[in-house]
Parts: C-alpha cells; structure tokens; sequence
C-alpha cells in the first residue's frame, strides 16, 4: 500500500487545529485510571497535596483512640470498596481537569477534609502524565495514521 502523503498531511493538520479538544479526549479516555490514582492516595491517607488527611476540627492525621478500635484503623483512609470511592469522578474542561464525588458523604469528608480530597498528587504526576500521553499517541495514530 503506498503512502497517501497529501491525505496524511490533511489529516495531521486537522489533528492540529483541534489540539485541545484531542487532549480532552485523552483524558476522557484515561478516566478510570485517573481515578484510581486519586482512590489509591485516599487509602493511603493521602490527599492531591501529597498531605496527609489531616481532619480540620482535631488537626490531627490519626483518628480519635475511640474510633480507630471501632473501625480497626489508626489512619484516615476511605476504603476502595466503599460507595464514597465508586462515585468519584472525573470532569474533563478546555483547559484542566477536576475530581469530584456524587456519594451522600461528599459534603462530610470535604468539610472534614478539604477539597484537596480530590485530584492527582504530584507524586503521581509522572504516572498520570504516562497514561494521559499513551492514550494521546494512540488517539493521534488511530485518527491521522490509519488511511
């Protein structure tokens, strides 16, 4: 099969022209993966910060002697399994990306918590930036290289 070069160049400039809305598409595509990110830093007691969970009334990372030997823990983590984990989100915008959560408990945890519940730490900026750019380069040769 030879090369269309004038149909591939076509194509590559229309992949140019709309830049921005194939990022978008990108992280669209790596939602999940994204998510699990931001999921894995809250098990760990972590926020998007790279802080740790640090509760506003008491201003302490550990949780009160009462509740640790109810729930069998001595950090703050919100279990991967727990509904609070499955509804968090991922809005893809023009020029950034957020997290949120649709669970009843939202309200609580960022009251308690703050909003940096939600995002990617910068320890995990490396491994968000390789999975965004994978499913960057394999939106760019399934639309502008397949002829």
């Amino acid at each position: 099969m030879e090369l269309d070069t004038a149909k591939l160049a076509k194509k590559a400039q229309a992949w140019n022209d709309n830049e921005d809305r194939e990022i978008q598409q990108a992280i669209k595509d790596s939602a999940e993966a994204l998510k699990k990110l931001n999921r894995g830093q809250l098990l760990k007691s972590k926020d998007s910060k790279d802080r740790a969970l640090t509760h506003k009334s008491t201003g302490k990372t550990t949780l009160t002697p009462a509740y640790a030997k109810k729930t069998g823990k001595r950090k703050p983590n919100l279990l991967l399994e727990g509904k609070f984990q499955q509804s968090i989100f991922l809005t893809v915008g023009i020029k950034e990306h957020s997290f949120g959560a649709t669970n009843f408990k939202t309200p609580f945890l960022v009251n308690n918590y703050g909003l940096d519940l939600f995002g990617v730490a910068p320890s995990n900026e490396n491994k968000e930036s390789v999975i965004v750019s994978r499913n960057y380069l394999n939106n760019y040769i399934n639309k502008v290289w397949r002829i």
